[in-house]
């Protein structure tokens, strides 16, 4: 075998080892939801804090874009819960799960529209609403917390 021969195998072998990586890490779709989550937390202490700052705007702006990303790739996952339905049941868990996030999606969507409209007023009462989703979220699709 010529050096090509060599390097075109080691290139297949690990073509070959990537997908399988990510099939046992779950993560086949993006970071894991925890991971996406913990963006949510960060950016939910830093949007409470700083919505009533108008110098703050951009910031806000560049927090709430991340928030939506996160949840955007969250919703393409299954939570861990998944594993402990019955076969049967994990589609509509499943559904259920993504059906949540998008009622997130559409608060911070909501959190937006009022930061760029510079009302901060309905931007807490939207990031409160959001942030009302996270217990009875965590308590059905996370209930290890």
């Amino acid at each position: 075998m010529n050096a090509r021969h060599v390097l075109a195998a080691g290139l297949i072998a690990v073509a070959a080892a990537v997908p399988s990586y990510f099939a046992i890490a779950g993560d086949s779709k993006g970071p894991p939801i925890k991971s996406q989550m913990g963006v949510l937390k960060d950016g939910m202490k830093k949007l409470s804090a700083d919505l009533e700052d108008p110098k703050k705007t951009d910031a806000n702006l560049e927090a709430i874009l991340k928030m939506q990303e996160a949840v955007h790739g969250a919703k393409q996952q299954a939570p861990q819960a998944t594993s402990k339905q019955e076969k049967d049941a994990k589609e509509g868990f499943v559904k259920e799960y993504r059906q949540s996030m998008i009622e997130l999606e559409k608060a911070l969507l909501d959190v937006e529209n009022a930061i760029l409209a510079g009302d901060a007023a309905k931007a807490k009462e939207a990031l409160q609403t959001a942030g009302g989703l996270k217990e009875p979220g965590h308590q059905k699709f996370n209930p290890r917390r």
